[in-house]
């Protein structure tokens, strides 16, 4: 998704200035400031096992299928309101083609964020479509549905909630991020949404996904390899605290430095 900050261009990078500095005997990579859950993904594919944190929720929403799941998703319950997912290959995308068809609601998206919702009220607003509005509404309502009646387990839930907000992102009526909407509606916000399944790193390792203070969380996990990459605006970095692991005072082992403009820039 659309994301300011996100390390995607720099995984090489840190991979190997990772390596540089590790033996073979690490195995535990630690991204407590995990965001999409881009860098922990990555280290995930490696075959580490990942302790990934974040303050956001819907950040720890897409952490917790990137990093959390790690076997393929059977959605066995659904057998009794899905026909003939029990013979589906993938039941993933069995499940999300189901989603994808299901009628629009007006519910919070549509109701807060689309023109057709908000014509009438002191704030107008276009994020979305009034129709895909209405189909995010669909599936959101369905997803927590399935869930409080107990035909999704936790990680099939996670899933579909991932999915959801990947897959929204795409037809946003914006620029790139939400800070403003587009007057008229783009043609990617034209076209009608469709749900698409969140990938899914499978491998043999358990990992842990947390939403908490990293200043709370730091005093009960260990690792191997420690990943910090804080908020770095000049508002947040105010508030933006200094780490002390194991009487390490993370400042002075930074791989970066602050610039005039309160921005980091490698040394």
């Amino acid at each position: 998704m659309n994301y300011i900050g996100s390390k995607y261009s720099l995984l090489s990078f840190l991979e190997e200035s990772i390596n540089t500095v590790i033996d073979g005997d690490c195995s535990v990579f630690c991204d407590l400031f995990a965001g999409t859950g881009i860098v922990g993904s990555h280290f995930k594919d490696k075959g580490y096992c990942i302790i990934a944190n974040d303050i956001q929720y819907y950040s720890y929403v897409l952490n917790r299928h990137y990093i959390g799941n790690h076997t393929e998703l059977e959605f066995e319950k659904l057998r009794i309101v899905i026909p003939g997912i029990e013979y589906s290959l993938n039941k993933s995308i069995f499940v999300c083609d189901y989603l994808s068809q299901l009628e629009g609601v007006e519910g919070f998206v549509f109701n807060n964020y689309c023109d057709g919702g908000t014509s009438r009220g002191k704030i107008q607003r276009q994020y979305f479509s009034d129709e895909n509005g209405k189909k995010c509404d669909a599936i959101r309502v369905t997803i927590e549905k399935w869930k409080n009646e107990g035909l999704i387990n936790e990680d099939e839930y996670f899933f579909l909630l991932a999915s959801l907000l990947e897959s929204i992102d795409k037809y946003a009526n914006t620029a790139s991020v939400y800070g403003a909407f587009l007057k008229k509606l783009k043609k990617t916000a034209q076209k009608t949404f469709k749900l698409e399944p969140a990938k899914l790193i499978t491998n043999d390792q358990e990992h842990q996904v947390y939403n908490e203070d990293i200043n709370t969380l730091l005093k009960r996990i260990t690792g191997d390899v420690l990943y910090l990459d804080p908020p770095y605006n000049r508002e947040k970095a105010k508030k933006t605290k200094v780490f002390d692991v194991d009487g390490i005072n993370l400042e002075e082992h930074c791989v970066c430095e602050s610039c005039g403009s309160g921005q980091p820039r490698l040394n």
